[in-house]
This record gives C-alpha cells, sequence and structure tokens, in this order.
C-alpha cells in the first residue's frame, strides 16, 4: 500500500508490502515493537532506536519521536485516486459533473434531482472492493441530472450526477 507523507518540508511516498518498507525509491529496514497502547511503539531504523507516539489531531497526526512533535498529513491510494476526481478547483466552476473514481456499485444517492446542495456535502455512495466510498460535492449548488439508480453498477469515469 503506497501512502502519500507531508510534515512540514518534508514530502514523500511511502511503500508498505507486507515487511517491505521504502521511502520514494530507497528501501528502509525497519523493526516495530508495539508496547501498551497500539499508538505507542518503538522503532529501530538502521541501528538507532526511536520511540514513537501517534495521536489524531485536528489535521491530520500528530507524531511524538523520542519526545520532537511533527505534525503529519497521510493520504492513501485511495484518497488520492478520489481527490484526482474531485480536484479543489473546480471550487470555482460554475458546474460540475460528479464522476465514478473506480468501477463499483451505486449504495444510495444521498441527494435529488433540484436539490440545493452544500460544498463537502455527501452526495452519493460507491461501494467498490466491500468498502462504501463517500463521494462529496465539490461546489455548492442545485443538482440538476442524476444519471444512475442505487443498485446500479458503474464504470469508473461514469458521470454520476451533475451540479450547477
Amino acid at each position: 500500500m503506497k501512502f502519500l507523507v507531508k510534515s512540514g518540508e518534508f514530502d514523500s511516498e511511502i511503500n508498505i508490502n507486507g515487511t517491505a518498507v521504502s521511502v520514494g525509491e530507497e528501501p528502509v529496514e525497519i523493526e516495530f515493537g508495539f508496547q501498551s497502547a497500539r499508538e505507542h511503539f518503538s522503532l529501530l531504523k538502521d541501528g538507532r532506536s526511536y520511540e514513537v507516539q501517534i495521536e489524531k489531531g485536528s489535521e491530520g497526526y500528530d507524531v511524538f519521536i523520542n519526545g520532537s512533535k511533527y505534525n503529519v498529513q497521510i493520504t492513501d491510494e485511495k484518497e488520492q485516486l478520489l481527490r484526482r476526481f474531485v480536484r479543489s478547483e473546480q471550487a470555482e466552476l460554475k458546474h460540475v459533473e460528479i464522476k465514478a473514481p473506480m468501477p463499483g456499485l451505486v449504495v444510495e444517492f444521498k441527494v435529488n434531482e433540484t436539490q440545493s446542495v452544500a460544498k463537502g456535502e455527501i452526495v452519493v455512495v460507491i461501494e467498490a472492493m466491500k468498502m462504501a466510498n463517500e463521494i462529496c460535492a465539490p461546489i455548492a449548488g442545485k443538482v440538476t441530472k442524476i444519471f444512475y439508480n442505487a443498485g446500479d453498477s458503474v464504470t469508473a469515469g461514469a458521470v454520476l450526477l451533475k451540479i450547477e
């Protein structure tokens, strides 16, 4: 699984495949030793020991390494894929087509045609690989057209609805 990790000026892709870990293209040998809580563990990297504690913060995660605090934003592959389909620059558009980010099954539309929606409001739920994916409106507006019904299968890129 790939993760995009950002903290201050640190911006890197971390790939975890079983016990193999790489940062960017560089393989890294890491050993974890979990302590009393899952969020608190010891990490051994290149022969050095680090005490690590992770807490969910208001924006991302607060990671404490040997007492130093770092605010970290982490996005996984699914979230990165969803962001490609719903870009922030759409906020300036007067209308958008919301597309399926992956093939799946339409679980439900949370809106009806002619309904007004707020930016960030959940408009449709798609199930893919037994996971529900909530898709939000990138702009405030009015739903002008819904192209599918709950229970329909959709392909990646299929236009689900329009908002103006």
